[in-house]
């Protein structure tokens, strides 16, 4: 639910976005490229494409634009040198995915790593061996979703320990999700033809993230995500809820803004 204070902060963002020169919109999104993890996600790229000359213009800032991220992701490169193609779509959709909505990404690709069975179990066995107390089965149901909750953050740390996961393989997750947007497989078209090289991207923007003000927040709805995707049907089949303690507050969902959903930024994909 969007709060009042939520609908003045995008009243007075779009008063100010209607009144912005070229100029200012490409140094606003210089500034988000900078720290991609703690900015607004504000759609400039959008905005930009509206006041240019004509694709030739966008071009040239968008080659800008690709030097930029590229400084601060260092494990990543983008090479156009043999692109025929205006770099508009390309552009948005790096733009999208490295920046606008890499906090929202990232979240999505944890939360389907963790939701493959197989992944889940895996990881808790490694922190099965722990010295644990004796856990309150009416309020967690199995051993392995107390260890999840209870060892969430080091659990999500040991999925990019080591720079295992590489760019596909994150795209891949993120397509298994009904919230994929469509533009992942533009970013997989290009890597898929050489104009985006993964030289350990993910596990670069895992520390990003990680350092972000967004980090921990994320957590705690990633553990409400769980308790309502796995404990509280598991201790409904086992007719356990009777005793369960009074459940945390739910974190309500994040409502995708009119504009991006103009930009079919939460379209589903199917799963590649």
């Amino acid at each position: 639910m969007i709060t009042a204070q939520e609908l003045l902060w995008r009243a007075s963002r779009a008063a100010l976005m209607d009144n912005t020169t070229k100029e200012e919109v490409i140094g606003f999104m210089e500034e988000q490229i900078r720290d991609p993890y703690n900015s607004d996600d504000s759609n400039y790229m959008k905005k930009l494409s509206k006041m240019v000359s004509g694709p030739d213009e966008l071009d040239e800032i968008c080659k800008e634009l690709f030097i930029k991220m590229q400084d601060v992701y260092t494990c990543m490169r983008i090479d156009v040198s043999d692109y025929d193609q205006h770099y508009g779509s390309l552009c948005a959709a790096l733009y999208k995915f490295f920046v606008k909505n890499a906090s929202k990404l990232m979240y999505l690709f944890i939360r389907e790593f963790l939701y493959n069975n197989r992944n889940r179990k895996t990881l808790v066995d490694e922190f099965s061996n722990l010295k644990l107390p004796n856990y309150p089965k009416e309020q967690y149901g199995k051993k392995e979703y107390y260890i999840l909750i209870t060892k969430l953050v080091p659990i999500v740390d040991e999925i990019f320990e080591g720079s295992q996961i590489d760019l596909s393989t994150f795209i891949e997750y993120l397509s298994h999700s009904d919230s994929a947007p469509v533009y992942l497989d533009e970013v997989q078209d290009a890597l898929d033809n050489e104009i985006l090289f993964d030289k350990g991207v993910v596990s670069e923007m895992y520390k990003l993230y990680r350092a972000s003000d967004n980090f921990r927040m994320d957590m705690n709805r990633l553990e409400m995500d769980i308790t309502n995707t796995f404990i509280i049907p598991y201790l409904q089949e086992n007719g356990l809820m009777s005793v369960r303690l009074p459940p945390v507050e739910e974190i309500p969902e994040e409502t995708e803004d009119e504009e991006d959903e103009e930009d079919d930024d939460t379209t589903t994909q199917a799963a590649s």
